[in-house]
């Protein structure tokens, strides 16, 4: 029985030197042999791959998030919209990575900015990435590992949902298997070609994703050994490093220039890079990793203010920075612990949550549910692939080429180095596809020849890593109840676009969710109140209060929704409560005020009104007030002055200038009353109250 599967070896051998194994060194399929057979895998596995993703984007649009994208999704989508003239964004074109920016603004202006059409688009960008996966085990060893690789990362859960949103993860993984290719390829000399491919893709994943720095940079060093190996010809490793570099640099210089002519700041990476790194890297950064959007995230972005930084958004990520860095070299021990509680996220067999939560999905997918899932403190699918990828890694190490080493390495570590998030990880899946593919054919091979020992091996390493990225946690992060926060975000965006009745029913579906913060309570609140609920807005004020009394803005807002519903009283009592809370808060000092004047407080009123003043100066409206209620106790010079100082903030307003004129012709000033009139009748002809006040003394005055 063995003199057979010697004959088998050797054939395979033979089969390998022509080129149908595609080892590390091999030249590929050859002409007429394997290329039709590899194509024809090539594209069933394309199409089977961009079935199942459109099976998830068909189930998915029944998710509330689908068609209002919420955190980083809702910034690419408000920020694409408006590079195209539709709206204001949230956050600036190079605070995060900009290629994905810029791809989403190409794909609405080709689309009619249509959110479907962009997650079909980014559907075939995730099959093209299996097929590229399938091409890499082929290319590494054979078709039978790629085939088995493209089908790992065809059905890879995770990468399904993150190509399903409005985010660069899907780009991300493309790029990760495109350049361990590309670097392969390149160290062809007869593929000299490729170094300009190489450094095009290159800056392009840099400025999808900066984590992808590092393992490019290391996989050029290797590149140029490799060359100069094989050459020993100075010359020509220079031109090839060079030609890398000239396609680098075609892509890096107009992104540069770009950042440069917006923001006269030359350079590729994001703005947000030093406050993402002071997030992962301070005394406190299991707590500011898990801050939820907010006033968690305002506190945080205030920080460099606090500190007396101030300055253009450059100088912000530097303070940023400089925290981060003194951190680590005041307490080198505590900053190590960190980067040890990261390392353990990121080959933790679940999916570390960062703003969405994949699990949370599920309900409204059959396929992600049997894609992805966790069971206690274990997660899949990532718990089957990170232990089959070891076991291929440690059966085939001399096999695996050095640029599939950097960048399982390099690519981790730059993102251990920041914080760990299930689609920060999610691009390394067409990567380690490859080894697992591997692995998974060891195993098979070891039971059919029944090799215990093989069999045993790699049972023990798989039982070894799925309990080193089991048994940790469940972390911080973990922890947040983000079904009900996706109800949540969903209602703010919808309440931002005035489509009310359908962001109240989005926060109580949070609610019903079992969300415990006020702010639900709160932003709900605020929807029935501009809704004209008022007896549900004040239940819901009321019962955010409940869980944090000393809420100043909760409490105005409560005093706003019994005012609005003719409790004044009640009304009143809320806005003493307010400003006790917070006496800088002017608007609540006028409000008091003008229901004290409702409720025949004049002298109260006008205390108030001084108040508000004095805490918002520049508020034309506040010294209105104050005139009006100074001219109502018969101060009518002191009401002329307030009234003046209102129109000094703002001079276009017609019913200050009618009540000045009042005020004036009160003391008989009647040519200073009637050019007020006049004035406000040029800034709004139709004001009736000052037309019949102009007419009436026009009339006296004959």
């Amino acid at each position: 029985m063995s003199r057979p599967r010697r004959t088998r070896d050797l054939e395979r051998g033979a089969r390998n030197r022509r080129g149908d194994g595609g080892g590390p060194g091999g030249a590929g399929p050859a002409q007429g042999t394997t290329a039709s057979p590899g194509r024809r895998c090539g594209l069933i596995l394309f199409i089977l791959a961009l079935l199942v993703r459109l099976i998830y984007v068909l189930e998915s649009s029944a998710g509330p998030s689908f068609a209002v994208p919420v955190v980083d999704s809702a910034d690419y989508d408000l920020l694409a919209r408006s590079l195209l003239g539709q709206g204001e964004p949230l956050t600036s074109l190079f605070w995060q990575p900009v290629f994905y920016p810029l791809f989403l603004t190409g794909v609405y202006a080709l689309t009619g900015s249509s959110i479907a059409l962009a997650k079909v688009l980014q559907a075939v960008l995730g099959a093209v990435t299996c097929v590229l996966a399938y091409r890499l085990g082929m290319r590494l060893f054979d078709r039978r590992t790629g085939v088995v690789a493209g089908l790992i990362t065809a059905f890879y859960g995770p990468l399904i949902f993150f190509e399903g949103e409005l985010l660069a993860t899907g780009w991300a993984a493309l790029w990760c298997v495109l350049l361990v290719l590309l670097f392969v390829n390149a160290a062809d000399p007869q593929r000299r070609w490729m170094a300009l491919v190489l450094g095009v893709c290159g800056a392009l994943s840099v400025v999808t994703r900066p984590t992808f720095l590092p393992p490019f940079v290391a996989g050029c060093v290797w590149l140029l050994m490799v060359w100069w190996r094989r050459r020993r010809d100075a010359g020509r490793t220079i031109g090839s490093a060079a030609v890398v570099l000239v396609g680098f640099l075609a892509v890096a210089l107009p992104v540069g220039a770009l950042r440069d002519h917006l923001y006269s700041h030359f350079g590729i990476m994001p703005a947000s890079g030093g406050i993402n790194f002071y997030i992962g890297n301070n005394p406190s950064a299991e707590v500011t990793v898990s801050y939820r959007p907010g006033q968690d995230w305002g506190d945080l972005l205030a920080l460099p203010e606090q500190h007396g930084v101030t300055g253009d958004v450059w100088a912000r990520q530097r303070f940023f920075y400089r925290q981060a860095m003194d951190y680590a070299a005041d307490d080198p021990l505590g900053f190590a612990g960190g980067l040890g509680r990261k390392t353990l996220q990121i080959v933790n067999t679940r999916e570390m949550p960062r703003s969405l939560d994949v699990y949370v999905f599920r309900p409204w997918s059959h396929l992600l549910s049997a894609l992805c899932w966790r069971a206690g403190g274990f997660g899949f699918p990532f718990g089957v692939l990170l232990p089959l990828a070891v076991i291929g890694l440690v059966h085939h190490g001399r096999r695996v080429p050095v640029p599939v080493w950097l960048l399982l390495i390099l690519y981790p570590a730059a993102v251990v180095l920041v914080f760990v998030a299930g689609r920060y990880r999610a691009p390394l899946v067409p990567v380690m596809a490859v080894p697992a593919a591997a692995g998974c054919l060891v195993l098979i091979a070891a039971v059919r020849t029944r090799n215990a020992r093989r069999v045993l091996t790699g049972a023990a390493i798989a039982a070894a890593v799925v309990l080193a990225g089991t048994l940790p946690g469940p972390f911080l992060e973990e922890r947040t109840n983000y079904a009900a926060e996706l109800h949540q975000l969903v209602g703010n965006r919808l309440m931002a676009e005035d489509r009310l009745n359908e962001s109240i029913a989005q926060y109580r579906l949070a609610l019903e969710r079992g969300s415990e913060q006020p702010a639900v309570h709160a932003k709900l609140a605020e929807a029935l109140l501009r809704s004209q609920d008022y007896a549900g807005a004040i239940e819901h004020y009321r019962a955010a209060l409940a869980r944090r009394p000393d809420h100043a803005m909760n409490r105005f807002c409560l005093g706003l929704a019994y005012e609005a519903g003719g409790r004044l009283d009640e009304a009143l009592e809320q806005y003493r409560q307010t400003v006790r809370l917070d006496p800088t808060l002017g608007k609540a000092w006028s409000n008091l005020g003008v229901v004290c004047q409702k409720t025949d407080r004049l002298d109260q009123a006008i205390d108030a009104y001084r108040q508000a003043a004095r805490a918002e100066p520049g508020e034309a409206i506040i010294h209105y007030n104050l005139g009006a209620a100074l001219a109502v106790r018969g101060d009518l010079d002191d009401a002329v002055a307030a009234l003046r100082h209102s129109l000094r903030i703002n001079p276009a307003q017609p019913a200050v200038r009618h009540e000045l004129a009042l005020a004036l012709r009160r003391l008989g000033r009647n040519e200073e009353a009637m050019l007020e009139l006049q004035r406000a009748l040029r800034i709004d002809p139709s004001y009736a109250p000052a037309r019949r006040a102009l007419a009436e003394m026009q009339g006296a005055g004959r």
